[in-house]
């Protein structure tokens, strides 16, 4: 999940702009991660561009960045101003267009927080309840079982509808796909939810495409329209929009997704043309604009920052109908226990990007990048450019894991692990070929493969995988731990 122009980048930079002539940029601009290659090694598309000078700071994002093949941008803030802002490499390298501060790029499921707030401010101006079946505001919501959905089963990933993947053999890629034709192909096919709604987590952006569809019901206005009226114009969100269902309709040039192969060549690695769902995804927004959201939740005494029912819901827990905690809060954050430390992030093909805000420090860090980095390093980098912002120590980097799994060899990693620091064990279980990992509030998520060694769990944003020694090691934003099998196993 990250540029100013960094005093301990100087040499690198050096060497990479006699290496290949680059133009320089003026200043101020489904869970499922691609399993890719990731060359161990600092891309020669490096230009930098300053923006502000804090030395610092600037030192620290250095540190951060430092091996990292990086193309996009970094803003950090603190006491509601900028202290960091940089961008490098390449929006469109076929066309030679550099990244700016202003470039847009896909946020994916940073679509949720957005999503999410629209919700919250439609129930704080009474125009919707959490409580209300989906139904009452979209008739031809799907029938059966599913009529038993409520808006909040939307946000809390426990409506029971299926992600993006399950429509793939149904509806052709490159046609318009559409959040009403995605429900008409379910309900057609007579698809109940796999479990009462409500009652498990289950991670689907098309839960909160709906919410979108509920959003514009209620509100009598698009869903982008809503977006821009209460969030994007008060926050002078310049660059940020729903993206047009084909490229051929984009309002302007578009940034276009690649990555890196193993012998340093570039290939595209892009989002799909024909997508008119939005909602779960499928927002564009640049650094700039998404750490103005950010400064708006870090900075909530700020009169006028966001709306009182938005700011609480970023805050509040959120629940599975029979009280079991979710690792995800009301407003679709993350945050740490005990803390109003937050984050989200965006992964999609090769767009990464994460917000980080921190209420009691006054703080925010954000990067967008599209191009496709490790795995391993997302809350790496997330969790140092935090420290920076904070002008904090940077914090110590861990090993990865070292062991791959194999689809077949799944059972093997089975069992229970005791994690540090009284967070109590969680359970990683094989069901349908599918690796689970139940936490200590007992519920049951999903691990998706990130690479052959590193899984990742939507709804608690953990990534995971093992040592050679078969020890469990957990990395979150929050920080890194190792947990020992304790079920006699292994």
């Amino acid at each position: 999940m990250p540029v100013k122009a960094l005093a301990g980048l100087a040499a690198i930079i050096g060497l990479a702009m006699a290496a290949c002539a680059l133009p320089q940029p003026a200043a101020r601009d489904h869970p499922v991660l691609p399993q890719v290659v990731v060359p161990r090694v600092v891309p020669q598309v490096v230009a930098q561009v300053v923006a502000r000078v804090d030395t610092e700071v600037d030192a620290a994002v250095a540190r951060a960045l430092a091996g990292i093949p990086f193309s996009g941008a970094v803003v950090l803030s603190r006491g509601g101003q900028v202290i960091h802002e940089s961008a490098s490499g390449w929006a469109d390298h076929e066309a030679g267009r550099p990244f700016t501060l202003d470039t847009a790029v896909d946020g994916a499921s940073l679509a949720k927080t957005f999503t999410a707030a629209a919700v919250h401010l439609l129930v704080a101006q009474r125009r919707l309840s959490l409580d209300d079946l989906v139904v009452q505001h979209l008739p031809h919501y799907p029938g059966g079982a599913h009529r038993a959905t409520r808006v909040r089963h939307l946000l809390s990933h426990s409506a029971g509808l299926p992600d993006y993947d399950a429509f793939d053999g149904t509806l052709l890629r490159g046609t318009l796909r559409t959040t009403q034709g995605l429900l008409a192909d379910l309900a057609a096919r007579h698809a109940a939810p796999p479990f009462a709604p409500g009652t498990r987590f289950e991670y689907s952006s098309l839960a909160f495409d709906v919410a979108a569809l509920v959003v514009e019901a209620a509100s009598g206005q698009r869903f982008e329209d809503f977006l821009r009226e209460q969030f994007f114009a008060p926050l002078a969100m310049t660059h940020s929009f729903r993206r047009p269902a084909f490229f051929a309709d984009w309002p302007e040039p578009r940034t276009i997704g690649h990555r890196l192969r193993a012998d340093g060549q570039r290939v595209r690695h892009d989002v799909t043309d024909g997508e008119a769902f939005a909602g779960g995804s499928n927002l564009y927004f640049s650094a700039r604009d998404l750490s103005r959201w950010a400064m708006a939740f870090a900075r909530a005494t700020v009169p006028g920052s966001l709306p009182d029912g938005v700011l609480r819901a970023a805050l509040a827990p959120m629940m599975l109908d029979d009280g079991r905690r979710l690792g995800l809060t009301q407003g679709n954050w993350y945050c740490e226990p005990g803390t109003r430390r937050c984050q989200y992030s965006g992964h999609l093909d090769a767009f990464h990007s994460v917000v980080l805000w921190d209420r009691d420090r006054g703080t925010s860090a954000v990067y967008v990048s599209n191009n496709t980095l490790e795995p391993w390093q997302h809350a790496q980098l997330a969790r140092e450019l935090a420290a920076a912002a904070a002008g904090a120590p940077p914090p110590a980097r861990s090993p990865r894991p070292v062991l791959r799994i194999a689809r077949d060899a799944l059972p093997a990693v089975a069992g229970v692990y005791q994690r540090s620091a009284g967070r109590g064990r969680i359970e990683l279980r094989v069901e349908a070929g599918r690796l689970l990992l139940r936490d200590a509030a007992g519920v049951t998520y999903r691990a998706f493969a990130a690479t052959p060694e590193v899984r990742y769990v939507p709804g608690l944003d953990l990534w995971f995988g093992f040592a050679r020694d078969g020890t469990l090691l957990l990395r979150s934003v929050a920080g890194d731990e190792a947990a020992a099998r304790v079920d006699g196993a292994g």
